[in-house]
């Protein structure tokens, strides 16, 4: 299987170009926030650190993953699994600091 860089920053410093679904899906996101959800999320996309950004260079990991599975389906759904369980781990929330 391909490797699939998975360092947010190391992609966005080496300009790895947006998976086309992923700028598909987020352009579909924002503009279904935008007309259906009083702009919610605020979708900002093209600057460093904007949140569209940031969700597209996960939205790649993602996709190139996918695709670099291929057509080899019980690959496929061991990826799959992967990400199905890694989202339904219980994950720590950050603790809120406390005013002093």
């Amino acid at each position: 299987m391909k490797k699939v860089e998975t360092n947010l920053n190391r992609r966005w410093e080496d300009g790895t170009p947006h998976h086309p679904k992923s700028l598909a899906l987020y352009a579909a996101l924002a503009e279904i926030d935008y007309k259906h959800n009083d702009d919610y999320f605020n979708w900002k996309c093209g600057g460093d650190g904007d949140n569209g950004e940031e969700l597209m260079y996960e939205l790649d990991i993602i996709f190139e993953t996918e695709d670099a599975v291929g057509a080899d389906d019980a690959e496929r759904g061991r990826v799959e699994s992967a990400f199905i369980a890694r989202s339904q781990m219980d994950i720590p929330k950050k603790k809120k600091k406390r005013k002093t």
